[in-house]
């Protein structure tokens, strides 16, 4: 997954951003950086 906003991604700005979006992505398999850190290790 491509990260945005530096450090972030698409999801953990949309939780911050508290808004659908986040619930979304969610569905669709979006993780936030501490999930993806998490897999990969």
């Amino acid at each position: 997954m491509r990260r945005m906003g530096g450090d972030q991604t698409p999801l953990d700005l949309a939780i911050q951003q508290k808004n659908e979006t986040a619930e979304l992505l969610r569905k669709h398999g979006g993780k936030t950086k501490k999930e993806l850190e998490t897999t990969v290790n």
